[in-house]
């Protein structure tokens, strides 16, 4: 991942992220009768762009230092693999498929960063929203309940630690 913040002022910055994405968390649906959600961890190919203004409202710390606020945007493209998804209730008609996902979202972050003479620790939380276009492509099993192309909203929690480098 490449993260790069910049100051704009004294109390704002504005960074913009890169990363490449090999694996993601999956939830498959429930487990059976009475089981809870099934999450999985698959490989995955893609990437995620985003971009960051950050506000810095204490008095004794100048951008990038010190407790934030922020708004963020997020472009997700990836195509996770191998994704065992349950059929009926009794895990009859499941199937292998590759999930193609595309997903913009919005967040707004709380956080604190960290500065030490060459090295950075950013740690951040915040609610999010992001709309998903997701596409099942059939890889083995049933086909029964094979999803079509889904459009949805979906809540989500960014929860993040960050160690870097100071460049400059």
């Amino acid at each position: 991942n490449v993260i790069i913040e910049k100051p704009i002022t004294d109390k704002f910055s504005v960074d913009f992220l890169f990363a490449l994405r090999f694996t993601d968390w999956v939830l498959n649906s429930s487990s059976g009768i009475g089981g809870g959600p099934s999450w999985s961890q698959n490989d995955s190919k893609g990437y995620t762009l985003g971009s960051a203004l950050r506000f810095y409202p204490l008095t004794k710390h100048h951008a990038p230092k010190g407790f934030y606020i922020s708004g963020t945007i997020r472009f997700n493209d990836v195509l996770i693999e191998g994704v065992n998804i349950k059929g009926d209730i009794d895990n009859n008609d499941s199937r292998i498929v590759d999930l193609d996902r595309l997903e913009i979202g919005a967040g707004a972050l709380v956080g604190y960063q960290f500065l030490f003479s060459r090295f950075v620790i950013d740690i951040y939380t915040g609610p999010g929203l992001k709309y998903r276009i997701e596409k099942e492509n059939f890889v083995s099993g049933s086909e029964k309940y094979l999803e079509p192309k889904t459009y949805e909203w979906v809540s989500r929690m960014f929860l993040g630690l960050s160690i870097g480098v100071k460049l400059f």
